[in-house]
């Protein structure tokens, strides 16, 4: 007899199957407020999670998503009927309780006589299955209660404060892309009017905002992998279940069209590893949880923090004086800013916000603490939300607005008399909206209703606590990091020196370890430290892999090529050579027998280079990058390049890149490694010098005049000889 196949090997199956046919729910397109809700128990009312959330949603056989146990049923007053097949669901036990015993190994008994446990954490996780039933299956069970679809206006508001909260940084600067970039943190959309719906627009805006949220400093999920490989691909399985669920939550529908690409990584990782797919379905839960907690907290009481938090204690506050013992965000409204800043508030132009310093009088700022503040929305109706809107615009009215559908002219505010010069129009009918214009100011804006308003002091509070919860998860990653870095270090510590026959420095023609180090399984082990030369993760390279450890600190931190003293010696004359790969920058070390910082990924060198050029301020940056120049027409982005170029202008620096013949242009040559195995030391070599050469030329002008035509010369020469490329 076969053995039973595994619980996982089963359910990997099952979707495989369904991404093939493309129907599994997140492949499928869901107008917005039709998308059934998220499978629940209908005895408990608790929606399941993760993976059981997806898994039934997948055998779901209509839009009723309520589902229990056969015991569960019998507790309603239904019966399962005869013959019908459950589906497997699986928990998993992280904890159990244990009996408290006393003196004699007897149990301890409370004062009314009853047994007491403790909740003791298991060394590994049990796991349980249970037989669920769709309601379909059921007899003697109660029609499905249909809620009232929300309005448009209504779920859009939802999820305009969800994104105002969560303080992601977006950017409406793409034409036909949307996406998340790591090294800025930032979320890059096209304008608002360019997507078919708005339902379209906010849907997508959370799809990217899913990926906000597994920077480091959030959840911390691994997204250190290059656009279009499998590792990418994973995490836009993330992002993409978590987009359907978050979908189903705020009634937006979901368009899986723009992702439909990666069905095939999608395929292939779950066939390598069964697992795969409950991992991907356990951290889309985490990020679903994540960002609502941003439209979950408007109606949460101020806990009271800990010791040594944002703000002070309740003992401390019993003092008359008190100080603060770090940076302490404030909500401050505007009218109120020049009063704040006399009592010692701060402004932070890069998180533009509030703040008192460490060791400043909280005292005399208590009345913009955190803690003093109320943060409850109101209901409003929606004539007096426009005529706040318009007053806030300048216009000056008596009484409300008019919200007919017709056009008003009012005075302003500083206006001339007898002029009229604000004009606005107001509509009452579907979602209430209008259009406001300041002819004085220049000021001119669409509205629409949000249902709610905040004041003054409860934006101000609301921008406070995102940048207080930035602050505050930034703390707990610090600790996390160091913990990382003290296991890694002891780790690597033990480990010997490289074997300089290793297959990866043959195949790449290097005649240096470079401070590598090897494991047991005969990976290399490259170390990547700050300026103090503490380990904060290290990078291995095996056969056909390369990888970091998980939840290690890379951002920031690199390895010098040659030894950081020996950079540290080199006259200021010489720039500084950064690149990213760890092969690369041991090529570019061979021909120039420079230093060189490898920073071990693309997204990382603008963080190192501002780095170095803390620690070397009187010397040049030159970054040497990758020209991905075969993706665009892929239509992937050539983000060596990108990444390159921003990171020299950030620090005043400038980013050269190699130059393939034609003979070699149609093969996929992208790095200075390449060129070093297709061309020679002496080609890498000539090409940097001639690129500082035209570089160093081009600093000896100061009048931007001629600057201008040294440059306009470069590029004609460039396109005249192919020469090597420069951007400054």
């Amino acid at each position: 007899m076969a053995d039973k196949v595994p619980y996982h090997q089963r359910v990997a199956e099952e979707v495989i199957k369904r991404l093939k046919e493309g129907t599994a729910p997140w492949q499928k397109p869901w107008k917005a407020g039709e998308q059934p809700g998220r499978p629940v128990n209908v005895l408990t009312g608790k929606a399941y999670r993760g993976w059981n959330s997806v898994y039934l949603a997948m055998a779901q056989p209509d839009q009723d998503p309520r589902w229990c146990t056969y015991k569960q049923a019998k507790e309603l007053g239904a019966q399962v009927r005869k013959g019908s097949s459950g589906t497997v669901i699986q928990y998993w036990q992280t904890t159990t309780k244990e009996l408290i015993k006393g003196e004699n190994d007897k149990p301890l008994l409370n004062e009314n006589g009853e047994k007491q446990y403790k909740n003791v954490t298991l060394e590994r996780p049990r796991a349980f299955h249970a037989v669920v039933f769709h309601a379909s299956q059921m007899d003697g069970l109660p029609p499905l209660e249909v809620s009232p679809k929300k309005p448009e206006w209504e779920r859009h508001a939802e999820a305009d404060r969800l994104l105002t909260r969560s303080g992601a940084v977006i950017h409406h600067d793409q034409r036909d892309r949307a996406f998340y970039r790591l090294g800025t943190d930032s979320i890059h959309l096209p304008q608002r009017q360019q997507f078919e719906t708005p339902d379209k627009y906010y849907a997508t805006a959370l799809h990217e905002l899913g990926h906000w949220s597994g920077h480091g400093s959030r959840l911390n999920l691994d997204m250190s992998h290059k656009f279009g490989t499998e590792e990418y691909a994973k995490e836009e399985l993330r992002a993409e279940i978590a987009s359907y669920m978050l979908g189903t939550e705020l009634e937006l529908g979901h368009d899986p069209g723009q992702h439909m690409a990666y069905v095939g990584n999608w395929v292939k990782a779950i066939e390598d590893d069964g697992n795969e797919i409950f991992r991907a379905c356990r951290d889309a839960e985490r990020i679903v949880g994540y960002v609502k907690e941003f439209t979950q907290e408007q109606n949460r009481a101020v806990q009271q923090p800990e010791r040594g938090s944002l703000s002070m204690s309740l003992e401390s506050k019993q003092k008359e004086h008190y100080l603060a013992s770090e940076k302490t965000w404030l909500s401050v409204p505007f009218p109120e800013k020049e009063q704040a800043k006399k009592c010692g508030a701060r402004w932070d132009k890069t998180e533009k916000s509030w703040y008192a310093p460490k060791g400043s009088d909280l005292q005399a700022l208590k009345q913009w603490l955190p803690e003093n503040q109320n943060t409850q929305e109101r209901p409003v109706d929606p004539v007096v939300e426009f005529t706040e809107a318009l007053k806030d615009a300048g216009l000056q009215l008596e009484g409300n607005a008019k919200m007919d559908g017709q056009m008003h002219r009012v005075p302003v505010k500083g206006g001339s008399a007898g002029r009229q010069d604000g004009a606005y129009k107001g509509f009452l009918d579907g979602h209430p909206a209008g259009f406001i214009q300041n002819f004085k100011t220049g000021f001119k804006s669409n509205w629409k209703a949000s249902g709610q308003r905040l004041d003054a002091t409860q934006i101000a509070r609301v921008e406070m606590e995102a940048r207080a919860k930035v602050q505050a998860r930034g703390r707990e990653q610090e600790k996390a990091y160091k913990l990382k870095s003290e296991a890694i270090t002891r780790e690597f510590n033990k480990l010997p020196p490289a074997d300089l026959n290793h297959p990866y420095l043959q195949k790449k023609e290097l005649n240096n370890t470079y401070g590598a180090r090897q494991d047991a399984r005969g990976n290399l082990v490259i170390p990547l430290t700050d300026t103090q030369g503490q380990i904060w993760s290290v990078q291995r390279i095996g056969q056909g892999y390369k990888g970091f450890v998980k939840g290690a600190k890379v951002q920031g931190n690199y390895h010098v090529l040659g030894g950081m003293n020996e950079l540290l010696k080199e006259p200021a004359s010489k720039p500084v050579l950064i690149s990213s790969g760890f092969a690369t920058s041991g090529s570019i070390q061979m021909a120039t027998g420079q230093c060189v910082v490898a920073t071990f990924q693309d997204v990382n060198l603008e963080a190192v280079a501002k780095e170095i050029k803390t620690l070397l301020p009187d010397r040049n940056i030159v970054v040497l990058g990758d020209d991905d120049r075969h993706n665009p027409d892929k239509g992937l982005p050539n983000s060596g390049r990108e990444k390159a170029e921003e990171a020299a202008k950030t620090v005043g620096g400038v980013a050269l890149f190699p130059r393939f013949t034609e003979k070699e242009t149609g093969k996929e040559h992208t790095d200075f490694s390449d060129l070093h195995r297709v061309a020679g030391l002496k080609t890498v070599k000539r090409q940097i010098d001639q690129g500082l050469s035209f570089y160093q030329k081009e600093n000896q002008y100061s009048d931007s005049s001629l600057k201008e035509q040294l440059m306009r010369r470069m590029s004609e020469k460039k396109s005249r000889s192919q020469s090597l490329v420069v951007s400054h």
